[in-house]
C-alpha cells in the first residue's frame, strides 16, 4: 500500500494509481461539448505535466493548432496559451491532468476493440496498485464460491476475460443499479453521456459511483468511440461472445464414425510388440552393457533394427522415435524383472530372466495381461501424497485425481489433498464408462469422441457427481469449477491416456482417415485394461495365439509361422534373423556356425541346441543340419588361461635341479624352460633354489600399486 509522503497515515486506493477519479464531472461534460477534430488534437498535440508543481511545465507551440481550435480549446479550458517574449507556447492546467490520463489509457488499451489485441494485463498494472487490485479480484472469488486463489498469471485469463465474470461482482457489489448498467452495455459499449437517460428516475451519482466500481472491479471498462473520441463504457469483447455463446442452447456433440480409413495401425499397439522384439534379441544374445548399464554403440544399432515398423502418422501422433521405443522396451523388460545383468568374464551383459523366459513362453493374452497389472497397480494404504503414482499417472498416462467432498470446505484452502479409499477406482470405472460407450471394432473421429466423451454431466471427472460435490486435481493445482474448464481438462485426460496407454498397449487401434485425422476403434482388449476380463462375453474374450508351425529346411532356414513367440525365443540363440518379426506372423531364421558358436560361449549345450530343433520341428529335421549342427558344437573347446613365472636356464642340468627344488608346483616346459605359477617367486621358493646353487635374477613378487590418495582441500570458515 502506497502513501502520500507528507500524509503517512492516509492510504492510497488501488484504483488512484495513475489518476483520481473524482471531480470529473464537469470535465466529461465539457469533453462531450467539443467537435471530434478537437479531441483528436487535444490527445495527440497537446503534452501534459504528470508532476505537479513543476516550474516549467510542458506546453507545445501554438503555431501546431488552427486558430479555431486552440479557441474551442480554450474556452473549455483544456489548454491554456501563455505569451513568451519570443512566441506563444500551449500548456494544460493543472486541473486537467487526471482527466487527460484517463483519456489517454482509454485509447492506449483499445480494451473494447474486438479488432485490437487485448492489453488487459497492462492496463491493470498500470492503472491500479496491484496487490489491491489482487485482494478485490480474490473477494469476488471468493463470493462465487470458488475454493482456491486465481493465481497472478491466471487471474486474467481464466475469469476477468470469461463471460461470468461481470455477473460475479455485480453479485458482490451487492447494487442492484450494477446489473442494470451491465444489461445495456451486453450488446456493445454505450457512451458514458447516455447512461443518465437510459437509466430513468437515477440520481446521476449513483449511476458515476456504480459505474466506478465495476471499473475498479474490471467488469466494466472504457474507451474511446473510433471516430468521434466520444467516452463509452462496455464489456471485454471475450466476455460479450461468451455471453452469446451462453445464452445459446447447448447439444452433446454427437460421435462421428469413419467407415472407411484410409490407413489403420498395428492392432497389438506398438510398445509390447517392442518389449517382445526386444527379449527376443536379448535371447538371441545377450547384449555387452557399459558400467552405467546402457547398451554399446553396436548392440543399440543391433536393437534398433529388431524393431517392427510402425506408420509415420502413428509415430508422430505418439510422439515416439526409434530411439524412445528402445528405451521404453527396455524400461518395460525391467519393471517386470524380465532380464537381469550378469557379469560373464569380467563382462557386464543384460540376460533373460526365468520371468523373461515364461513371458515369452506365454500366450498373447497373458504376455498383455502381465504388462496390464503392472500399470495398474497402486500403493498400498491410500493417503496424502503428491507422486506421479499416487495421481494413478502409470494407469491414466496424466497426473490427475477427482476426490468427492465430504463436507463444505473453505473458499480459500491449501492446495493439500487427501486422496481417499475408493476415489481411484472410481476415477478409473468413470474412464472406462466413457470408453465402454464405443462399439467393438469401429472406428470413430478422435475429435469428435474426445468433445462427446467430455461434454457437461457425462464428463468422466465428475464421477457421476455434479460439479460442487467433486475437487479435480491436475498436479497439485486444483482444477477451476467451470464448466468449459471441466470439459477441456477432461479431453485432456482421454486424450492423454490414449496417447500415453491405450494406443501402444494394444487396447485401442488407430487409423487416419482421408484427411489425416486421428481415428480410434475400441479393441476387445481394452476390458481386461481396466481389469473387466471376468465378465465373459464375445466382446471381451480374446482368442488364444494358435499353434505356431516350424519348418526346417536343407538350407539351415528355420521358418515360423503363427503368432506365438514361444519357437522363436528359444532357437533365436542360435540363430541369426533373415526376415520378419515377433509378431508379424511369420519370421525366417538362419542357422548359421557363428549364431552355434556364440550360443555355446554362453553356456548352451550341444545337446540342449539338438533337443531344441527335434522339438520344435514341425517337419524331420533334414540330417545334414543335424550333422553339421553336431560337428560345429564338437569342434568347440574350452581352454583355461593363467599365469606363470617363466625360469629360463642356461642348460639342461639347470632346470634339473630347478625342478627338483620346486617339486610339484613346477611345470616343465622344455629342456631348459621351467614354469611356476603365480606372478613372481616368493622368499621361500628363492631360499630353496638358492640351496641348490640356484640363483634367480629379478622375478620378485610385487604388490600392484597403490591408487594415489587424493590430497584434501583446506576448508576456510
Amino acid at each position: 500500500m502506497l502513501f502520500d509522503l507528507w500524509q503517512p497515515h492516509k492510504p492510497l486506493p488501488f484504483d488512484e494509481k495513475v489518476w483520481k477519479r473524482k471531480n470529473h464531472e464537469s470535465w466529461e461534460e465539457r469533453w462531450q461539448q467539443l467537435d471530434p477534430a478537437s479531441r483528436h488534437v487535444f490527445l495527440t498535440e497537446v503534452k501534459v505535466s504528470v508532476r505537479q508543481g513543476n516550474r516549467t511545465p510542458a506546453s507545445v507551440p501554438a503555431g501546431r493548432f488552427s486558430s479555431a481550435t486552440l479557441q474551442r480549446l480554450t474556452e473549455a479550458g483544456f489548454v491554456q496559451v501563455e505569451e513568451g517574449a519570443k512566441s506563444r507556447r500551449v500548456v494544460a492546467p493543472a486541473g486537467v491532468v487526471d482527466f487527460t490520463q484517463r483519456l489517454r489509457a482509454a485509447g492506449r488499451y483499445h480494451l473494447l476493440d474486438p479488432d485490437q489485441p487485448s492489453e488487459l494485463e497492462k492496463y491493470a498494472a498500470y492503472c491500479f496498485l496491484g496487490y489491491g487490485l489482487e485482494s478485490a479480484l480474490w473477494d469476488v472469488v471468493e463470493a462465487a464460491g470458488l475454493r482456491s486463489p486465481p493465481r497472478r498469471d491466471e487471474v486474467f485469463g481464466l475469469y476477468v476475460s470469461r463471460h461470468r465474470w461481470p455477473g460475479w461482482v455485480a453479485r458482490t457489489l451487492q447494487d442492484p443499479l450494477a446489473d442494470r448498467i451491465l444489461e445495456l452495455v451486453r450488446d456493445g459499449p454505450v457512451l458514458l453521456a447516455d447512461l443518465p437517460a437510459r437509466l430513468r428516475e437515477t440520481s446521476v451519482t449513483s449511476i458515476r459511483l456504480a459505474v466506478a466500481r465495476l471499473i475498479n472491479h474490471l467488469a466494466l471498462f472504457e474507451g474511446l468511440r473510433p471516430g468521434t473520441l466520444e467516452l463509452e463504457v462496455g464489456l471485454l469483447p471475450s466476455v460479450r461472445e461468451g455471453l452469446a455463446e451462453a445464452a445459446r442452447p447447448r447439444e452433446r456433440p454427437a460421435l462421428q464414425v469413419c467407415s472407411a480409413p484410409r490407413e489403420v495401425g498395428p492392432e497389438g499397439g506398438v510398445e509390447v510388440n517392442d518389449l517382445r522384439a526386444f527379449l527376443l534379441e536379448v535371447a538371441g544374445e545377450p547384449p555387452r552393457l557399459r558400467k552405467d548399464g546402457a547398451l554399446f554403440q553396436s548392440e543399440h544399432e543391433r536393437f534398433l533394427g529388431a524393431l517392427g515398423a510402425v506408420p509415420a502418422w502413428l509415430l508422430d501422433a505418439l510422439k515416439l522415435t526409434a530411439e524412445k521405443r528402445l528405451d521404453y522396451a527396455r524400461r518395460w523388460a525391467e519393471s517386470l524383472q524380465l532380464t537381469r545383468r550378469v557379469t560373464e568374464n569380467g563382462q557386464d551383459r543384460l540376460q533373460l530372466s526365468p520371468g523373461g523366459h515364461r513371458w515369452l513362453a506365454g500366450r498373447l493374452d497373458e504376455q498383455y495381461g502381465l504388462v496390464y497389472e503392472r500399470v495398474a497397480q497402486v500403493p498400498r494404504e491410500d493417503g496424502p501424497y503428491t507422486t506421479y503414482e499416487a495421481l494413478d499417472f502409470l494407469f491414466l498416462g496424466s497426473d490427475v485425481a477427482v476426490i468427492e467432498n465430504k463436507k463444505k470446505r473453505g473458499a480459500f484452502e491449501d492446495d493439500f489433498w487427501e486422496l481417499r479409499p475408493g476415489d481411484r477406482q472410481a476415477l478409473r470405472d468413470a474412464v472406462y464408462q466413457a470408453f465402454a460407450a464405443l462399439p467393438v471394432g469401429v472406428f470413430h473421429r478422435l475429435d469428435s469422441f474426445l468433445t462427446h466423451a467430455a461434454y457437461g454431466e457425462h464428463n468422466p471427472l465428475l464421477r457421476g457427481l455434479k460439479l460442487e460435490q467433486v475437487t479435480i486435481f491436475w498436479g497439485n493445482q486444483i482444477v477451476p469449477p467451470l464448466e468449459e474448464e471441466l470439459e477441456a481438462a477432461g479431453q485432456t485426460c482421454l486424450e492423454a491416456m490414449l496417447r500415453e496407454r491405450l494406443i501402444p498397449l494394444g487396447c485401442v487401434q488407430p487409423a487416419v482417415d482421408e484427411t489425416g485425422e486421428l481415428c480410434i476403434a475400441r479393441l476387445p482388449r481394452l476390458d481386461r485394461y481396466f481389469g473387466r476380463a471376468g465378465a465373459v462375453t464375445e466382446t471381451t474374450v480374446e482368442a488364444p495365439a494358435g499353434e505356431p508351425r516350424v519348418v526346417v529346411q536343407p538350407d539351415f532356414s528355420v521358418v515360423i509361422i503363427g503368432l506365438n513367440p514361444t519357437p522363436a525365443a528359444e532357437l533365436a540363440p542360435f540363430c541369426e534373423r533373415q526376415q520378419g518379426r515377433a509378431g508379424e506372423g511369420a519370421l525366417v531364421l538362419k542357422i548359421t556356425r557363428e549364431a552355434v558358436l556364440k550360443a555355446t560361449s554362453h553356456g548352451l549345450a550341444g545337446a540342449e541346441i539338438l533337443a531344441r530343433l527335434r522339438r520344435h520341428a514341425g517337419n524331420e529335421v533334414p540330417a545334414n543340419v543335424l550333422r553339421e549342427v553336431q560337428e560345429w558344437c564338437d569342434w568347440v573347446r574350452r581352454v583355461s588361461c593363467t599365469t606363470l613365472t617363466v625360469l629360463r636356464c642356461p642348460d639342461k642340468a639347470s632346470a634339473d635341479r630347478v625342478a627338483s627344488a620346486l617339486g610339484k608346483q613346477a611345470e616343465r616346459l622344455n629342456d631348459t624352460v621351467v614354469a611356476l605359477g603365480g606372478d613372481g617367486l616368493a622368499a621361500a621358493d628363492r631360499k630353496k633354489l638358492q640351496s641348490q646353487g640356484i640363483i634367480v635374477q629379478g622375478g620378485e613378487k610385487t604388490r600392484p600399486p597403490a591408487r594415489p590418495r587424493k590430497k584434501r582441500r583446506r576448508r576456510y570458515y
